[in-house]
């Protein structure tokens, strides 16, 4: 079993537990259903953990696992929130982030098996009455930041699936790739204009070498039909 511990600054009521797209793959994204009601929410490369409270600081554990036998004792005031298949779209690297406050401190990381799908447990301690305990220190002027919240995220291996390969053409080619989005640029003018510098550039320096490969051999001492050349003055 390997365990990750972190701290969440969590915003906008929500965390993620997402998959670092790597090198020659396009991002694949999806709308996060929140109207569900949900408190686990799975789109393409992302699991969304849904707090009780707006704004806060939470522990969070991330942890994986070999098998069901090898699931973690968390103890008392501990609850399973809920389950989700997750399948490996990239390399297979799972980080915490949040909404707008970037990674967990201190960054960590759980590299899943890609030729595996991975059964997901959340859950959570002190869920059942955060909301009630933060809206109380509101009240106080002493409003509470920590300790309202923590989280465990388990992946556990229990299916099979074909290992996600890159785009040999997006290895190929960077600028196929808005570097904004993650996804193809689609023949947008931009890519166009992006790679017809680079293939300039490209050229113009092949150009350059070409030059100086033939200058080199006249370089330095002057040829014997010069020095054959009679002396003026």
């Amino acid at each position: 079993m390997e365990r990750r511990d972190a701290m969440m600054d969590i915003d906008y009521g929500h965390f993620y537990v997402t998959e670092r797209v790597e090198h020659g793959f396009e991002r694949l994204d999806g709308e996060v259903d929140f109207a569900s009601g949900r408190p686990v929410l799975l789109t393409p490369g992302k699991v969304t953990v849904v707090s009780c409270v707006q704004s806060h600081y939470a522990p969070v554990m991330l942890i994986g696992t070999e098998s069901e036998e090898d699931l973690p004792k968390l103890g008392e005031g501990w609850a399973l929130l809920d389950t989700v298949e997750y399948r490996p779209l990239y390399g297979g690297r799972m980080e915490l982030w949040g909404c707008t406050t970037g990674q967990s401190k201190p960054a960590v990381h759980l590299d899943l098996s890609t030729s595996r799908t991975h059964l997901v447990r959340v859950y959570a301690k002190g869920r059942e009455d955060a909301d009630q305990r933060f809206v109380e220190s509101l009240d106080r002027d002493e409003v509470l930041h920590d300790g309202l919240e923590e989280y465990a995220i388990v992946f556990t291996p229990t299916g099979w699936q074909e290992p996600p390969q890159p785009d040999e053409e997006l290895l190929r080619d960077p600028f196929l790739l808005d570097p904004r989005t993650g996804r193809r640029k689609l023949g947008s003018p931009y890519e166009k204009a992006a790679r017809e510098d680079a293939r300039r550039q490209s050229s113009a320096e092949a150009r350059t070498g070409e030059l100086s490969a033939d200058a080199a051999p006249h370089s330095g001492t002057p040829s014997e039909g010069w020095r054959r050349l009679p002396l003026w003055g």
